[in-house]
């Protein structure tokens, strides 16, 4: 039995060594498996790793046959240590390969963990602001409108009230999730406070930000989010929006469009307040 497969450029040498000599040449696994007529050769590695014993028979054997042996025996030695540095070096890239890919995991992980809330998952305050100016340097040059809207979610007291504060979470995520599902693509959501919620909507003017609120009503009254498996089938929210329009001569900022949005939906809020009085 063989201790190890042959390089095929050893296997042929073997070969021609056979046909030219007339012996028999093998490789067994020990010396005891050998034939008692058989002359043999241990191939050792340079660290002294056993790979097997060159196993020759012949009726006669002269020195220069020894030598030719003793060589083919070291030939195949180092062989077989190439092949194992090599297997060694293949799991060790494998490793490395593994390892780079846990860090890139880690460093996507702690990546948005900066950008995004820990909670619900959507956007950070500074990065939204960030989005935004980026929009209005866009609105300016290409003469487009960009939307922001704050939503105010009005039962979260009411909610961790009667499901206590983890009720509250589920409640704040379902909603995020709800908002990012009726967004397009192209929107940007985040959290700016407890209970409120913000949205970027490039090329939007007011009416398509009304549009995206009005969706985001029939959503929830189509489906009502669910918290502790009781529906909350009458989840309010107000809404205040402002549109950037990008014209010439008129500037702003993300902190004044978001306070200004803000502003309004307060209003909208005591308007409701006075209304239910």
């Amino acid at each position: 039995m063989n201790t190890l497969s042959l390089n095929p450029h050893v296997e042929r040498l073997i070969t021609t060594i056979t046909t030219l000599t007339g012996h028999h040449v093998a490789i067994e696994s020990s010396a005891s498996m050998l034939a008692s007529d058989a002359h043999r050769w241990e191939v050792v590695g340079t660290a002294g790793e056993q790979y097997g014993v060159l196993a020759v028979r012949a009726e006669t054997m002269s020195d220069p046959h020894r030598a030719l042996y003793a060589n083919l025996s070291r030939v195949i030695a180092h062989e077989a240590e190439l092949r194992r540095e090599k297997r060694a070096l293949e799991d060790r890239f494998r490793r490395l390969d593994q390892h780079a890919a846990d860090l890139a995991d880690q460093n996507h992980s702690m990546s948005m963990g900066v950008y995004r809330d820990s909670l619900t998952g959507v956007y950070r305050p500074w990065y939204l602001q960030e989005q935004i100016r980026l929009e209005i340097s866009r609105s300016v040059r290409y003469k487009r409108s960009t939307s922001v809207i704050v939503f105010d979610i009005e039962e979260l007291e009411i909610v961790s009230a009667c499901f206590g504060p983890r009720g509250g979470d589920d409640l704040l995520r379902a909603f995020a999730a709800r908002l990012l599902t009726t967004c397009r693509d192209s929107d940007i959501v985040g959290r700016i406070g407890g209970d409120e919620f913000c949205a970027v909507l490039p090329d939007t003017g007011n009416d398509g930000a009304n549009e995206l609120a009005e969706r985001l009503r029939r959503s929830l009254e189509s489906s009502p989010i669910t918290i502790g498996g009781n529906a909350i089938d009458d989840l309010f929210f107000c809404t205040g929006c402002v549109t950037f329009r990008g014209t010439a001569g008129h500037t702003a900022t993300a902190e004044a469009l978001i306070e200004e949005a803000k502003r309004k939906l307060y209003r909208s809020k005591n308007e409701k307040t006075t209304a239910s009085s």
